[in-house]
Formats: C-alpha cells, sequence, structure tokens
C-alpha cells in the first residue's frame, strides 16, 4: 500500500481526480488502469471512518488539497452539513472537521483551513491538531473591514484561499 500510496503522491499533479456516484478513483496521465483510491462501490452516504478509505461510505465529493505530509484532504456533504475528511499516507480515512461544502486549504506549513457553519473560518495546525479561529466572530453578518478578522462577521463562509 505504501509504495501504491507514494505513487499515486508524486503523479498528483498529473493526475485527474474525479467522482463517480461513491467512488473517488485516480488515472493517471499515462496510466491504462482506473484504479480505485477511496469510497465502496454501489454505496453512498457517509460512514467508515477509522477503516480503509476503499470501504468507506462516500456522496457528493467537492474540494480535494493534498499537503506536503501525504495527506488528502476532500469534502464530502453527505448531509446538509458537510464533512472534511482526510485519507492519510496509509489509507485510512476519518472526518476531519464539519463544514458547508466549501474549499478546504493547506498552507506551505501544512496547516489546513477551512470555513464552517458557524460564521468563522478556521485553521488546523498539523503537528498540535490545535485548531483557532482566524476570521469571524461568530455573529452572521457583514461588518469588520479595516479592523481584526477574528472581530469580523460573516456570513456563511463557504470556501477559502
Amino acid at each position: 500500500m505504501k509504495t501504491t500510496w507514494n505513487k499515486m503522491k508524486y503523479a498528483l499533479r498529473a493526475t485527474l481526480l474525479c467522482s463517480i456516484l461513491s467512488c473517488m478513483q485516480t488515472k493517471g496521465a499515462d496510466a491504462q488502469i482506473i484504479t480505485r483510491y477511496a469510497g465502496s462501490v454501489g454505496t453512498y452516504g457517509y460512514a467508515g471512518d477509522g477503516g480503509p478509505a476503499t470501504s468507506a461510505y462516500l456522496s457528493s465529493i467537492g474540494f480535494m488539497k493534498m499537503d506536503g505530509i501525504g495527506n488528502l484532504y476532500f469534502t464530502n456533504s453527505a448531509s446538509p452539513i458537510g464533512k472534511v475528511r482526510v485519507i492519510d499516507p496509509s489509507g485510512v480515512i476519518n472526518t476531519f472537521a464539519t463544514t458547508w461544502d466549501g474549499i478546504v486549504g493547506v498552507d506551505a506549513a501544512n496547516d489546513i483551513y477551512f470555513a464552517d457553519p458557524s460564521n468563522n473560518v478556521y485553521k488546523v495546525n498539523h503537528t498540535t491538531s490545535v485548531t483557532t479561529v482566524v476570521a469571524g466572530n461568530g455573529t452572521s453578518g457583514f461588518s469588520g473591514d479595516g479592523g481584526a478578522a477574528t472581530n469580523a462577521q460573516l456570513s456563511s463562509p463557504r470556501s477559502v484561499a
């Protein structure tokens, strides 16, 4: 599995990532074989945390980002409120956060950023797992220009850059 993961990690730039129902699959630019990377064939939903990604139930796969360590983060909106899920380099899937079906961001330090329904934008330190609010005060609205980002009112942020 580790060799397969390393091949995929390094080929990711030249890889088309797509979702077909509940199966997230990869197809390399020169490959003639499609290999299931995550998702249980024929199932649709939300289940499988702590187990192999290929046995997990997935639905409505959204934005995907890979950090420099080899973790693949993606949005999975299996309910009205979406989830950020992560597949680690060993192929195990887990829920990372609850969010709208928005964009997950990864910075140069491999910290993760995501927006959530509580009108905040969060940063998760990848080494300590400490989560901090980087924008929004939890109150829905449109105010705060010129002030600290954590004092701003945001209205249902859905994406991060």
